[in-house]
């Protein structure tokens, strides 16, 4: 089934290269091949690609008209249509182009296999390759409407902006469309559509494989093109021509285009193994195995390089033929070779019935092969509503390969993916944790509501990344609000003056929260606790590593708290940042004791230091006005006033109750009232 399919699909992505049709069969059958026993993905059908065999294409057409030679017959159209019309590439030249291609793109995923690149696939997100293919997908339907409606004097699509001015210069030739190609073209895409909207969902439920309308269009299509010929029903499109049975033997390629392929080489060895490793993993992923992505690299490249020597041209993992052979329940690539071997009947045996096939049938194969990718670009939309960055990302990958070409739409994509994550990680969220009651799990205050702040420790954590200045920038503000709330009040306090604070800064320096609809008096904040910022505790377990300007940053927020006696801690630090401070000088400012495995070892150690600096207050211990009668020498002698001294007999005889927190003074209010009601049934016996 998958060689049905394939056939008919190669002749076509054949004749898109520009190379005869007949080499897109070959393509199918030294390649996969090859990739049999190479490859880790059991279900991948590789080969000939459309958006491959698009990029190959248009490398062989500007190489082969490296001269800018122009026909003789575009002095009739326009300038902008004649000046990109160019002259077409011999068949036997483009072989060699094409040939050339392939070996220099194995040639670079090998070496990119060696290297390890599989992390590549790791950067190109599925918005970025879904970008990517919708674009190539519109480049392809452009390329093939030439073929489509029989025009001529149309410039080509793979130049920058060449989509613009195609657009252009078709609207312009209106007039010279073909009228039996473009009716034929009509007939051919309806049937095509016909079975994959309606034939196909019906069948589904029956039968694991897919009704094969593109053979039978081929074979209609050769029929009557073939009993057609030289009478009044003669179809008049441009058809295939003479094909040669047999494969040829393999030759050494003509270098002398190098210059113009390399470059070429290196963007369509990434984008053939981009959207290969995508569509290998989806497969994977449905089947429950994994697929090695240095691996395919190795693959791709032997199946390339191998290949070229051969005539073959660079290709790909087609989606329509893997999900195909994944429904038929392929286990492994041994089916490649039953695929392989039908490939070489049709080569060596009927390679010649397909002389008088139409060219406008196999455009139509390719474009309404292209339909799910149409279909992803109109729900697109979607993304946006779940994801205003990865719309961005498709958004713009598409964009700039849809208007310039495939090659740059790619790098620009790539660039634009990595700013957006350099962007994110500059406006990470930066919030302050507190601790969850009963528990030593710490989370951000207001995402959590269970979480409470810990009184005078500031526990803070960015999202993603690691921003030191900006985590710094916001506790120094903070801790200047702090600062003018506490000596706002400290001073109305000693002028006997109601204060007229906000409530954001009484909030910031009594233990629990006082909104009240009235302004706070002294009386007020004085029975409530002042609590002094003692301490900062940076959860590092976010920064996934730190360079030397971090470092810095660090150690001299390190020491700025110092100076105004507030210990900064750094807690969950990954073995990269901790390696990074070992490099560097960051220990000669940041005692290592400063460091802890986790947030709740370094809130309980900020705690214990806490409880060291606990001082009473001196309004307890003297009156204000004995302390200013004190003289120097009665503070050196260690003698006492007469009035500290009836301070302190007062004080001897009347004892002072201690004072009691609200939780004591709860348990004493239930100890009596458990004693009234012991004390009733005793009272009633006497």
């Amino acid at each position: 089934m998958i060689s049905i399919l394939y056939i008919p699909q190669g002749l076509a992505y054949g004749m898109m290269v520009g190379v005869p049709p007949i080499y897109g069969i070959y393509t199918g059958i030294v390649g996969p091949l090859v990739y049999t026993f190479l490859g880790t993905s059991h279900q991948a059908s590789t080969g000939a690609y459309a958006i491959v065999s698009l990029m190959v294409g248009s490398v062989v057409e500007q190489a082969s008209n490296g001269g800018n030679k122009l026909d003789s017959d575009t002095n009739s159209t326009p300038a902008l249509c004649c000046s990109e019309r160019m002259r077409n590439a011999d068949p036997m030249e483009a072989v060699k182009i094409s040939s050339l291609l392939a070996f220099y793109v194995g040639i670079i995923q090998v070496v990119l296999g060696l290297l390890n690149a599989g992390l590549l696939a790791v950067w190109l997100s599925d918005q970025l390759v879904e970008g990517l293919t919708s674009g190539a997908a519109v480049h392809v339907l452009f390329s093939q409407l030439k073929s489509m409606t029989g025009m001529r004097n149309l410039p080509r699509t793979s130049d920058n902006f060449g989509i613009i001015k195609f657009a252009i210069c078709f609207s312009r030739n209106m007039n010279t469309i073909s009228y039996q190609t473009a009716i034929c073209s009509f007939i051919c895409c309806a049937f095509l559509l016909f079975s994959k909207m309606i034939v196909d969902p019906i069948l589904k439920p029956w039968m694991k494989i897919k009704f094969p309308m593109e053979l039978l269009v081929v074979i209609f299509s050769i029929v009557l093109s073939y009993l057609g010929s030289g009478t009044p029903f003669d179809l008049n499109v441009a058809i295939v021509g003479e094909i040669e049975a047999g494969m040829k033997a393999p030759t050494m390629h003509d270098f002398s285009y190098t210059d113009a392929v390399i470059c070429s080489a290196f963007s369509i060895a990434i984008v053939s193994f981009v959207i290969h490793i995508a569509l290998a993993k989806l497969v994977a992923k449905g089947l429950n195995y994994q697929v090695n992505a240095n691996q395919e690299w190795l693959a791709l490249g032997s199946m390339h390089t191998i290949a070229s020597f051969f005539g073959c041209f660079a290709g790909g993992l087609s989606l329509s033929r893997t999900i195909t052979s994944a429904n038929l329940g392929t286990k492994s690539q041994l089916s490649t070779v039953v695929v392989v071997s039908v490939l070489l009947i049709v080569v060596f045996g009927a390679a010649p019935l397909f002389t008088h096939l139409p060219k406008p049938v196999l455009s139509c194969i390719v474009v309404i092969a292209m339909k799910d990718l149409y279909v992803q670009l109109y729900f697109s939309h979607r993304l946006f509503h779940q994801s205003i960055i990865d719309f961005f990302i498709f958004a713009v990958t598409f964009s700039a390969t849809v208007l310039i070409n495939v090659n740059l739409g790619l790098a620009i994509g790539i660039v634009f993916a990595l700013l957006t994550v350099v962007l994110r990680s500059q406006w990470a969220e930066s919030v302050c944790m507190g601790r969850i009651p009963g528990t030593s799990d710490f989370k951000g205050i207001g995402h959590y509501r269970a979480a409470m702040e810990v009184p005078g420790i500031k526990i803070c954590c960015s999202a993603t990344g690691l921003d030191p200045l900006m985590i710094l920038a916001e506790l120094k503000g903070k801790e200047k609000k702090k600062k003018r709330g506490y000596d706002s009040i400290r001073g109305h306090s000693e002028k006997g003056q109601k204060i007229e604070a906000p409530d954001e800064e009484i909030e910031l320096t009594v233990r629990r929260r006082c909104v009240q609809s009235q302004k706070p008096t002294v009386d007020r904040v004085e029975k409530d606790e002042l609590v002094q910022l003692t301490h900062i505790v940076v959860d590092c377990s976010s920064f996934p590593y730190i360079d030397l300007m971090g470092v810095d940053a660090l150690a001299r927020a390190h020491n700025d708290y110092k100076a105004i006696n507030i210990t900064v801690f750094f807690a969950c630090c990954k073995v990269a940042v901790r390696q990074m401070f070992e490099y560097s000088s960051f220990y000669e400012h940041v005692p290592k004791t400063f460091m802890f495995v986790s947030l709740a070892d370094a809130v309980s150690r900020a705690q214990y230091e806490q409880e060291l600096q606990v001082r009473p207050p001196i309004e307890e211990m003297f009156n204000q006005d004995v302390i200013d009668s004190l003289s120097p020498e009665d503070a050196s002698m260690g003698s006492s006033t007469p009035a500290l001294e009836s301070t302190q007999k007062s004080s001897q005889q009347t004892p002072r109750t201690p004072r009691m927190n609200q939780a004591e003074r709860a348990a004493a209010s239930n100890n009596s009232e458990a004693q009234e009601e012991t004390a009733k049934p005793t009272s009633l016996n006497q």
